[in-house]
């Protein structure tokens, strides 16, 4: 992975509120310190800790700016508290506005820590947090695939499913309430180039016994080819996805796709200087954030 000077990210923040498309707004803001601080250990893994923090708070004044370096390489999402939870290949860990570190599980798989390695992007939803779980290695070996979920509030496992059986990596996670509904996007394109987003029952997901398999109740082909999503979310404002994809080397993408999978975009196009690792993406605020490189950046409100 190649990294980004903190440096010239901080300094990127300003310069992005200037690089929004028609489709965002919003104005520049600064950053914060980074986390930091020791805590106490619980079960399963999950330490807490109050201590540390920055002293720009989150969400971003006008919703543009940059956030520390969270480390975190996989996903972002956020909850109607303004907490930030971020996912790395295996490790989950929550923040509050301040940026200070409320739990942080360091082993989020267990026993299955020798069969699962990474994490795709997340997303929160009621109090939990919904996250893919699999042992990636290239769109040829990726089995097992999991669906998690975790609680919020301490970061620990509630439950799980295999969906290993559906044949498709999954990359992200979106979460709509309102449908009951958990969408799964993957990495790989399927034979004829285009994606699929699978389908989930969310009540199914969570009254399941944990490692229950659980069965897709439908897909969405999307309409345009979008190459290596990385992240997906659900934007309740609009009553559609936001999606992130990029190409290793080259600036990532943010798409917007309905529930029927009509693709419009790319709606934003992260500024080179940023970065070409483009991860998780959030919108269940309203306002854009997207994870580069262990940095979550905030572009402004999306509008409808």
């Amino acid at each position: 992975m190649k990294m980004i000077p903190r440096k010239l990210r901080i300094l990127a923040a300003a310069a992005v509120a200037t690089l929004a498309v028609t489709s965002l707004c919003g104005c520049a803001a600064g950053a914060g310190a980074a986390a930091s601080g020791a805590g106490s250990t619980g079960g399963g893994g999950v330490s807490t800790s109050s201590g540390g923090g920055g002293t720009s708070a989150f969400p971003f004044p006008g919703g543009v700016g940059v956030s520390p370096d969270f480390g975190g390489t996989q996903g972002v999402a956020t909850d109607p508290g303004s907490n930030i939870y971020i996912s790395s290949n295996q490790e989950l860990t929550a923040y509050d506005p301040n940026f200070h570190q409320l739990w942080n599980n360091t082993n989020p798989f267990p026993g299955k820590e020798e069969q699962v390695t990474h994490f795709g992007d997340i997303e929160y939803a009621n109090g939990y947090v919904y996250a893919p779980i699999e042992a990636w290695n290239n769109c040829s070996d990726f089995a097992p695939v999991l669906l998690g979920v975790y609680d919020a509030g301490s970061g620990k496992l509630v439950t799980w499913s295999d969906i290993t059986g559906d044949g498709h990596e999954g990359s992200a996670v979106a979460v709509n309430p309102a449908t009951n509904q958990v969408v799964v996007s993957s990495y790989c394109p399927n034979e004829n180039g285009y994606t699929t987003l699978w389908i989930y029952d969310l009540n199914a997901l969570t009254s399941n016994p944990p490692g229950s398999a659980l069965t897709f109740t439908g897909m969405i082909t999307l309409s345009a080819p979008i190459a290596t999503i990385q992240g997906i979310s659900w934007n309740p404002g609009a009553n559609n996805f936001l999606i992130s994809g990029d190409v290793d080397g080259n600036a990532g993408s943010l798409w917007v796709a309905s529930l029927q999978g009509a693709v419009t975009g790319p709606v934003y196009v992260v500024p080179s200087f940023v970065g070409n690792e483009l991860e998780g993406v959030d919108a269940l605020s309203g306002t854009l954030y997207y994870l580069e490189s262990g940095y979550v950046y905030g572009v402004g409100s999306l509008t409808a």
